[in-house]
């Protein structure tokens, strides 16, 4: 599941640091390979963050009731956790919309997009602003 995944998307990460010349070549010679890698990340860690807090929840009102029968629709369940992914993957697109890319920072060793464009003197927004 969500664990697999963040599993596979840190091998990129930490085979440069097995190398002594630790550069990280997916990331900074591949530009694509950054945008699909930032996205990735993006959304499975939001989905992580929140399936934990589901369990959290089901296991308080387990701990709670404990005999009490639930009758939890799992349907239900499924379809929040799955409206809940559809929409972190749609937010996880909003750089792309606007002509932003993801890129490769190597001090916190991650591809993220900033928004030093958006606040930049040439837009229109920062010139209404004192």
């Amino acid at each position: 599941s969500t664990d697999l995944l963040v599993s596979i998307l840190m091998l990129p990460l930490s085979l440069p640091f097995t190398t002594h010349q630790r550069h990280a070549f997916l990331f900074e010679d591949i530009y694509w390979f950054c945008n699909i890698w930032g996205y990735l990340w993006y959304c499975t860690m939001l989905l992580s963050v929140f399936l934990v807090a589901v369990v959290s929840v089901t296991r308080c009102i387990c701990i709670t009731c404990p005999l009490a029968r639930l009758s939890l629709n799992k349907r239900l369940v499924v379809g929040v956790i799955g409206t809940y992914g559809g929409m972190i993957m749609a937010q996880a697109t909003i750089p792309f919309w606007v002509g932003h890319m993801y890129y490769y920072f190597p001090d916190v060793g991650t591809c993220t997009w900033t928004t030093d464009i958006v606040l930049s003197e040439y837009r229109l927004a920062s010139k209404c602003i004192p």
